[in-house]
């Protein structure tokens, strides 16, 4: 097979492309500025939100309904502690007059 030159011929616009052309595809991707937020819910928006889900949230742990009433508890100065430890105390001193009061019955 014999040796072929074929002519060819290149023309070059520019010896920078990018000073010419735009390679950031800056007009696919958001700008840097711009932010994608989720609107916060009213506060009605938030019970209605609440009463839908109530049942979903689990009743202990992360997330749940003992979360919920630590932190408003928290929120509004309610020491859930003391309170527990005053019902036990009113329980035990109940039973202590319960049997008193049966002493006292000798129908």
């Amino acid at each position: 097979m014999a040796n072929v030159n074929v002519p060819t011929q290149k023309t070059i616009y520019s010896n920078n492309i990018n000073k010419v052309v735009d390679t950031s595809f800056s007009n696919y991707i958001p700008p840097v500025n711009t932010q994608i937020t989720t609107p916060i819910p009213t506060v009605e928006e938030f019970f209605n939100n609440y009463d839908i889900l109530f049942y979903s949230i689990p009743q202990v742990g992360n997330n749940s309904h003992e979360t919920l009433v630590e932190r408003s508890s928290e929120y509004i100065g309610l020491d859930l502690q003391q309170l527990l430890q005053q019902l036990q105390d009113l329980q035990k001193q109940n039973e202590q007059l319960q049997k008193q009061i049966d002493t006292f019955n000798i129908w």
